[in-house]
């Protein structure tokens, strides 16, 4: 039985899961909120590096509502409003323009769902 190589796009999503995960579980310890969806990626990333079919089904579902949360911040940009953005990751927040928040939502959103969605990612998951 030949063996599968861990594509590499996965990689980049499981370290960005861990971060992600990380930083909601720091904000636990903190007075900011946090959210469960944001703890859920580490139980995600542990499931993608151990080749757990329930954490590409978990993948899945989080893009499919990502590109919800997409499509919804596309139609936000119709209203009138103040016209701010802001990016937090932890206790860092930053103040970044509408236009360029839905260009790296846009890119981030779309790489997650080329590798939840790709043949690779399912050989890999399937393959043991």
């Amino acid at each position: 039985m030949d063996r599968v190589e861990r594509p590499f796009p996965l990689l980049i999503v499981v370290a960005l899961y861990f971060i992600f995960g990380l930083s909601a579980v720091a904000s636990v310890f903190s007075s900011k909120p946090t959210d469960l969806v944001s703890i859920a990626f580490l139980f995600i990333s542990y499931g993608l590096l151990t080749k757990k079919t329930w954490a590409l089904i978990g993948l899945k579902v989080i893009v499919s509502i990502q590109i919800l949360a997409l499509a919804f911040t596309l139609l936000m940009q119709l209203l009138p409003g103040d016209g701010g953005a802001q990016i937090g990751l932890g206790s860092f927040e930053f103040a970044i323009s509408p236009f360029l928040f839905n260009i790296i939502f846009l890119a981030y959103v779309g790489f997650q769902s080329y590798v939840a969605f790709s043949k690779e990612t399912m050989v890999y998951i399937t393959n043991t």
